[in-house]
């Protein structure tokens, strides 16, 4: 039986809304992969203005990066229990998820470019984790760590959107915040009360898993 492009008219409005961001993930992946080939052939070198056309825009990217925060913690342990005894992959700190979402990002993105320094108002140095430089947008990892991980984490978060706020390049900011042993605490209310659209700056905070 053919597959309808359309969702059915019979099923719930959260069914409907699931099948509709399927489909969207699959527009963008088909995209992505045309832009890939035509690349490796030299078409886009060729016909410069193809690139700007085939790339993903801000609201496709926001998409992709949303979902790969949503499944990372079962690509994470997916690869702690690895096949035939090979030593695992673990997350032990912030840069063990930081390297693993760069190689997700980089699925889908040529140019993620990470540990982007950013200026403070003291003259120091901050560091940005990634940067989707064409679609504008800043990511953030965290892991949720000790009994003191909520404060820690919301003054870490504070911190860092201040500093997206002096990065031009920056006007929408997606935290992952990953949390496997659930230090934090309503994490619901959690995501509320950091995620904000202020001084040109969306953010939005996404903690994984949930209980």
């Amino acid at each position: 039986m053919k597959e309808s492009l359309h969702p059915s008219k019979n099923i719930s409005s959260t069914t409907k809304l699931k099948e509709l961001n399927e489909w969207n993930l699959r527009a963008i992946a088909a995209k992505n992969e045309v832009n890939s080939i035509l690349r490796d052939i030299g078409i886009t070198e060729k016909f410069p203005e193809l690139k700007t056309l085939l790339e993903l825009n801000q609201e496709e990217a926001e998409v992709v990066v949303i979902k790969l925060f949503k499944r990372f913690h079962i690509i994470a342990v997916t690869l702690k229990n690895r096949r035939q005894k090979k030593p695992p992959f673990e997350i032990e700190d912030e840069y063990g998820v930081q390297d693993l979402l760069e190689a997700l990002l980089r699925i889908y993105f040529d140019d993620v470019r990470p540990e982007e320094p950013t200026p403070t108002v003291a003259g120091s140095f901050s560091r940005i984790d990634f940067i989707l430089k064409r679609q504008k947008i800043g990511i953030e990892a965290k892991i949720a760590m000790g009994d003191h991980a909520n404060n820690d984490i919301k003054k870490e978060l504070t911190l860092d959107k201040d500093y997206y706020r002096r990065n031009t390049d920056c006007i929408k900011l997606l935290c992952l915040v990953y949390d496997p042993n659930h230090k934090i605490k309503n994490a619901f209310g959690f995501e509320d009360d950091l995620s904000d659209n202020i001084s040109g700056l969306e953010t939005k905070v996404f903690v994984i898993p949930k209980l």
